[in-house]
């Protein structure tokens, strides 16, 4: 069980949380098998009407994500006055009969989907009538599955006092929701005037190197005689702005108590200009690459990590900007034993990490193709973990059985959500024993120490020993280890995930990793859940040929 009644005061809020992180689990699971065999495409094209409709589930999800980070945000400062009265009921004894309704739901919530997105659409025999039918008991039944999955948390009494009080700020966040899906269908066509600014920004800009510039407006070709590339709406900058703004939205809510509002909000336009500025110049470093050095390396390694290297370095010049100086920072200057001390304790934590990220992105950009420079990020990763290695000492405790069992589920979720091909599958193997036996064969070697060992190390440290501490309190060196809130469970799994290339499976993972966190207290259950994860993950690759996981 979580030990997390000692931290939260009330036992009926521990329980509350204990039960909620386990329902979130449960419903993680089950959204992934539907989600992975499911897909709205097979509607397109269909003779019934109500199929075509739900073909736009996809729209109803992203309205629904809306709803419920307005509703977090307007009921952030009040969380606990908030859920409040969730936790009055907690221990009531119809719950475990809530949650086997729930289960037996998805049960025929499963069948039906079958015979909805699998059976009927391949058939042109069934009556509109049996079709619509099957769609609204498919709707009813997933209905009752999510209302018996909540009941099963606390008891519909508490619910229904939750809604009487929080009405008003439910009716605002579903407003607030579909204000964000409104903007996010505008916004798809707000970009074109974006992408001119920028077209003729790295235009003008390439002019000041290259005498020649082949050029199209309509096409949004620039380039020189020798390179050209298409600057596509995506490449217009409105990425990197969104990442920045996030970036800024996530570090102002954390370090909030220490800076000086409104003017920390000047951040806002000043990093939104200095990501687009970079951005052009990304463009024209690109065309100057491609046309005097290596085209190669231009549209691979290069046009693939430029962007997170500038985000990079935008992300941390505004935050040494909120430290460093006195309009935005109200915290009074830190004598220097206790900065010094506070730097100590973080440097260990996010010194590997760092490292690492910086090595991948300048290795990336190097290259072309095959990551032949993988070795090197290992190398790095293992001097910069031994030089820190008297600070892990302390994390050193005896292994459980729970974090293997949490690591193998991971690897069988990840194995599900992750897409492969034959094709990706191909070429990674074609490129690797291109070479010699010996030098494949090192190359593999380090791909698994790096994967089984200093990866997981190191995120570990990052996000489960800082970032999920740091989110808890600024002051994270006080926070005690698997000290579980909301915001720090969901936003460093988040973060994590976003890490990763498949973001939604990267996110899953964290929440796992964090569960094996908080179950003990003891960062070393999430290295090791971690670790075990990556170990059948890398077996599972080398033993079934599908390098594209990798």
């Amino acid at each position: 069980m979580l030990k997390l009644d000692a931290l939260l005061h009330l036992p009926s809020k521990g329980l509350l949380v204990q039960r909620s992180l386990f329902l979130i689990l449960l419903i993680g699971v089950e959204l992934t098998l539907l989600t992975v065999r499911f897909d709205t495409q097979s509607f397109e094209g269909s003779s019934y009407p109500l199929l075509n409709l739900l073909g736009y589930s996809g729209e109803f999800l992203r309205f629904s994500i809306g709803i419920a980070g307005a509703f977090v945000i307007f009921s952030i400062s009040r969380l606990k006055m908030t859920f409040s009265p969730l936790t009055q009921s907690i221990q009531h004894s119809a719950w475990l009969n809530w949650l086997f309704a729930h289960v037996a739901l998805i049960f025929i919530f499963y069948w039906l989907t079958v015979i909805l997105f699998e059976s009927i659409p391949k058939s042109a025999l069934i009556d509109t009538v049996r079709v619509n039918l099957a769609i609204v008991g498919w709707l009813l039944t997933g209905i009752c599955a999510l209302v018996s999955v909540l009941f099963s948390m606390t008891s519909p009494s508490c619910w229904r006092q939750f809604i009487h009080q929080q009405h008003k700020t439910l009716l605002a966040s579903v407003v607030a929701g579909g204000l964000i899906w409104i903007l996010g269908q505008v916004s798809q066509q707000a970009w074109q005037p974006l992408a001119n600014l920028t077209f003729w920004l790295s235009f003008y800009s390439l002019r000041m190197v290259y005498p020649e510039v082949v050029y199209d407006v309509s096409e949004k070709l620039l380039g020189t005689p020798s390179f050209q590339v298409l600057i596509s709406p995506e490449c217009s900058g409105y990425e990197g702005i969104g990442l920045i703004v996030v970036f800024l939205s996530i570090y102002i809510w954390v370090t909030r108590k220490e800076l000086r509002f409104p003017q920390v909000y000047v951040l806002f336009p000043l990093g939104i200009m200095a990501i687009w500025l970079l951005n052009a110049l990304r463009i024209v470093v690109l065309i100057a690459i491609g046309s005097s050095f290596s085209p190669e390396i231009a549209a691979g390694g290069f046009h693939s990590n430029a962007g997170w290297i500038t985000f990079v370095i935008i992300g941390v010049g505004l935050v040494l900007l909120c430290q460093k100086m006195p309009l935005f920072n109200s915290k009074q200057i830190i004598p220097d034993a206790l900065s010094h001390a506070e730097t100590s304790y973080a440097a260990p934590l996010l010194a590997p990490f760092v490292i690492l990220l910086a090595a991948l992105l300048m290795t990336s950009a190097m290259t072309t193709g095959f990551d032949w420079l993988y070795p090197l990020r290992v190398i790095l990763a293992i001097v910069t973990l031994w030089l820190f290695r008297k600070h892990y000492r302390v994390y050193l405790k005896n292994i459980t059985g729970t974090s293997i069992a949490i690591g193998f589920l991971v690897f069988i979720i990840w194995i599900m959500l992750v897409p492969t091909s034959a094709d990706a599958n191909q070429q990674f193997a074609t490129e690797l024993f291109s070479v010699s036996p010996v030098l494949a064969g090192t190359w593999l070697l380090f791909r698994f120490l790096g994967a089984t060992i200093t990866v997981p190390i190191i995120e570990e440290l990052a996000f489960r020993g800082y970032l999920i501490a740091k989110l808890v309190n600024t002051q994270f060196e006080s926070v005690k280890p698997g000290q579980f809130t909301w915001l720090s469970f969901l936003v460093s799994s988040l973060l994590f995930g976003l890490l990763h290339g498949d973001w939604f499976a990267g996110t899953v993972a964290g929440l796992f990793f964090a569960f094996a966190l908080y179950r003990r207290g003891e960062l070393l259950d999430s290295v090791v859940a971690h670790m075990t994860t990556n170990l059948l993950l890398a077996v599972y690759v080398i033993s079934t040929g599908y390098w594209a996981l990798w």
